[in-house]
């Protein structure tokens, strides 16, 4: 073989090598892009989410006061891990810390079953099942501009060998995907459920109002609410929610609050609610104006800025619900925010306690919180209607009347789910 045939020779497999050496490295980075799952030690990582701090934050409840404050005081994001543990695991927010790029660590704040609520009470769950999904919430530092969204999740409690996962998370602007969403292959590295369209100009809102179904047609409860109080014909709706649709979304199905531009003089709130095998019970409460902004009638989201703790005049009370007080011009009064709140009776509501979270508490820390939504009458000592912690969903608090738990007002209740029907309906009286 002459010297020019066995360089090309050489030449030639060396670009082949070059080839081969290239496939593989591309279908290494192409299978590793696809993965959505990692497994660890203890089972397999299914999710991994972070969001920046905002409205849309996930609560944990029985926070201690004393808790000392976070060291994160900027750039403060939150966190999400969620796992199917091998049988015989237990959990606890000891077990795992964060790690970012520069090393910081960042303890785990919470941990939870399924989608039941964060509880800080609840640090650890000692026997969990292979065939449920946890998750473990952690309160981060966003990565810099220029880095990637990782972070290293250690285990702990194995201090002589640390074990570390380098996990790709999702950067997000909206809520957790819950656990009973995710597929059983995971979605690591995937968005679940991409951004909404920003909102509409209220001038393209108008146009679309203006060709929108009649108040008949965009009202599903309209027959039932006017059979049951024929008083309302007058009224008219500005929002309907229908939690059932939106769950852990406060997504009307009608909203009015842009183009409805009539003087009014009363706010009426009618609530349908079903559960499978019960009958269909109502509550319609209605009250002078407490606000002429339209805007703050509905469920009071971080967004509405609505937030009212007082007293309304003149409330009337329709309901075939056992036990609700009924009839005209009784003492009321509303407590609408999108914060935690406790026992404190601060605004000395007539007949509240201090001691129970009933029909007089007290706003506090932080505004994007539990939320709650409340109409109470003062001087029977009764809740009429209550809905908090709606960012939650099926786990959400609703009811009628007294609840029977700890607190009288529904909270933590976690029982929406039980409902097959949950209907709300906001209306106004035109002058």
């Amino acid at each position: 073989m002459t010297p020019f045939k066995t360089l090309f020779a050489v030449l030639l497999l060396l670009t082949a090598g070059s080839d081969l050496f290239s496939q593989d490295a591309g279908k290494k980075e192409a299978e590793k892009k696809a993965l959505t799952s990692l497994r660890f030690h203890g089972g397999t990582v299914l999710s991994a989410e972070f969001m920046p701090e905002g409205f849309l934050n996930p609560t944990v409840l029985n926070v201690s006061r004393f808790e000392p404050p976070s060291r994160i005081t900027s750039d403060i994001a939150y966190a999400t891990v969620i796992v199917k543990l091998d049988s015989g695991r237990s959990l606890s927010i000891y077990d795992y810390t964060l790690i970012n790029r520069r090393k910081d660590e960042f303890k785990c704040i919470g941990v939870r079953e399924g989608d039941g609520p964060y509880d800080a009470e609840r640090w650890e769950i000692p026997d969990t099942k292979p065939d449920r999904l946890y998750s473990l919430l952690f309160k981060v530092q966003l990565p810099a501009f220029n880095d990637r969204n990782e972070y290293t999740l250690r285990y702990m409690l194995n201090k002589s060998k640390p074990e570390d996962l380098l996990i790709p998370f999702v950067k997000i602007n909206r809520a957790f995907t819950l656990a009973s969403k995710i597929p059983a292959e995971g979605i690591i590295g995937i968005d679940s459920e991409p951004p909404p369209p920003p909102p509409k100009p209220a001038e393209e809102v108008k146009k679309d109002n203006a060709q929108a179904p009649t108040k008949e047609e965009a009202s599903p409860a309209s027959d039932s609410m006017l059979k049951f109080v024929p008083d309302a014909k007058t009224d008219e709706a500005i929002y309907v929610l229908d939690l059932v649709k939106s769950n852990d979304v406060v997504k009307y199905e009608v909203d009015k609050h842009l183009t409805f531009n009539k003087p009014f003089d009363r706010i009426s709130y009618y609530v349908e609610l079903k559960t499978e095998a019960g009958e269909l019970q109502y509550v319609y409460v209605s009250m002078d104006a407490f606000t002429s902004d339209l805007g703050k009638i509905g469920v009071p989201t971080v967004e509405s800025k609505a937030k009212f703790q007082q007293l309304v005049n003149n409330m009337n009370v329709s309901s075939n619900v056992k036990g609700i007080v009924t009839g005209n011009g009784l003492k009321g009064n509303i407590e609408f925010w999108p914060n935690n709140y406790n026992e404190k009776n601060v605004s000395s509501v007539p007949n509240a306690s201090d001691t129970v979270m009933d029909f007089g508490d007290e706003v506090v820390e932080p505004e994007s919180g539990y939320g709650s939504m409340q109409i109470h009458n003062y001087d029977a000592k009764q809740t009429v209607f209550a809905y908090n912690n709606w960012r939650e969903g099926n786990n959400a608090d609703l009811g009628f009347g007294n609840s029977t738990g700890k607190a009288t007002d529904w909270t933590f209740t976690k029982n929406s789910g039980t409902y097959k029907v949950k209907l709300i309906k906001i209306l106004v009286h035109p002058k």
